[in-house]
C-alpha cells in the first residue's frame, strides 16, 4: 500500500472517467441532432430552382439507386399563418411566419419521421392521410424528350406512356367551377380562353359548418401554443406573394388543424406547418 501509489491510480480512474463522460455526452448529443433533423429532412434532398416537372420519373429513377430505400416529392414556402376566428372572441389576433412544407401523404413517411412526431404532440397516430386536399391540378405535359437528362429518358413514366392523354380528357369531362384557370367573367368556354391571367386571387369564404370541407394542416406545438390554437380549429394561410413590392395581391386560404406535432427543435415546432403538397402546387 502506498499512499502516492494510490493516488495516483485514483487519478488516472478520474481522468478516464471524466473523459469517457464527456465522448458520451458528446456522441449522444451528435447521435440525438442527427436524429432530430433527419426526422424533418431526408438524408438528401435535390432541389432545382424552378421545380422539377418530370419529379415522377426522376423519382422512379431514385428509386433504382442502390443504398436508396424512400423518396418522396415535397415543395416548401414561406407564408404566413394566423387564426381565423380570434377577432370573433374578442382577442388580438396574431400573425406568424412560417415555413410550409408540402408533402405527399402516400410517400411521406419513407424519408421523415412524422408519424412519430404527430404522436408524440397530439398522443396519439394521426395518420398522414388526414392531409386533406381536394383540389385537383391540371395536368402537365412532360418537357420534350431531348430536353431530358438520358437517365430519365430511359425511365418509363410509372403513370404510363400516355397518362397525359387520358388524364386530361378525365379532368376536361369534370366540372371546374370553382377553378380561376376554368372559369373567368364572360369566358365560360375553356377554349375560348386564349391567355392566361397575370393576377390571381385565391379566397375561400367559409363558416364553422362547412370546415370538413376544408383542407387540412399540421403545425408544431409551439406554433400551437404561440397561436393558441389547436386540432380543430381554423386558420388563414396567406402567401404574400410579390405585395412587398405592391404588384401583386395576396392570397389566402383557410385550413382545419389536422393535428400536432413535437418534432423536438424548437424552430421547427414553432415555424414548421405541413400541408398536402397539392396545396402548395395550387398556390404557385
Amino acid at each position: 500500500f502506498s499512499v502516492f501509489g494510490t493516488t495516483s491510480i485514483i487519478g488516472v480512474v478520474l481522468g478516464v472517467a471524466a473523459l469517457l463522460v464527456v465522448q458520451s455526452v458528446a456522441t449522444g448529443f451528435q447521435h440525438e441532432f442527427e436524429r432530430r433533423v433527419l426526422g424533418v429532412y431526408a438524408h438528401i434532398n435535390v432541389t432545382r430552382a424552378y421545380g422539377i416537372s418530370e419529379y415522377r420519373r426522376f423519382e422512379a429513377w431514385l428509386r433504382t439507386l442502390d443504398g436508396v430505400d424512400g423518396a418522396s416529392p415535397f415543395v416548401y414556402y414561406a407564408m404566413a399563418l394566423a387564426p381565423h376566428d380570434r377577432g370573433d372572441r374578442g382577442v388580438d389576433v396574431k400573425l406568424a411566419s412560417v415555413l410550409v412544407k408540402g408533402i405527399e401523404p402516400e410517400t411521406a413517411a419513407q424519408v421523415i419521421d412524422l408519424p412519430d412526431h404527430l404522436t408524440r404532440g397530439s398522443g396519439r397516430p394521426i395518420p398522414l392521410t388526414d392531409l386533406r386536399s381536394d383540389y385537383e391540378l391540371m395536368p402537365v405535359p412532360d418537357r420534350p424528350q431531348d430536353e431530358l437528362p438520358p437517365v430519365i429518358q430511359d425511365t418509363p413514366d410509372p403513370r404510363g406512356a400516355d397518362w397525359y392523354d387520358a388524364a386530361i380528357q378525365q379532368w376536361n369531362a369534370r366540372e371546374h367551377q370553382d377553378d380561376p384557370f376554368r372559369l373567368g367573367p364572360g369566358r365560360e368556354d375553356r377554349d375560348t380562353w386564349e391567355d392566361p391571367p397575370e393576377q390571381l386571387e385565391v379566397v375561400v369564404a367559409t363558416n364553422d359548418a362547412d370546415r370538413s370541407n376544408l383542407p387540412t394542416m399540421f403545425i408544431g406545438v409551439g406554433l400551437a401554443r404561440e397561436l393558441q390554437i389547436g386540432e380543430g380549429d381554423m386558420v388563414r394561410l396567406v402567401d404574400p406573394g410579390a405585395t412587398f413590392d405592391h404588384s401583386e395581391a395576396p392570397k389566402f386560404v383557410y385550413y382545419v388543424i389536422a393535428g400536432v406535432f413535437q418534432a423536438g427543435f424548437q424552430e421547427y415546432d414553432s415555424r414548421l406547418v405541413y400541408v398536402d403538397i397539392k396545396e402548395l402546387q395550387r398556390f404557385k
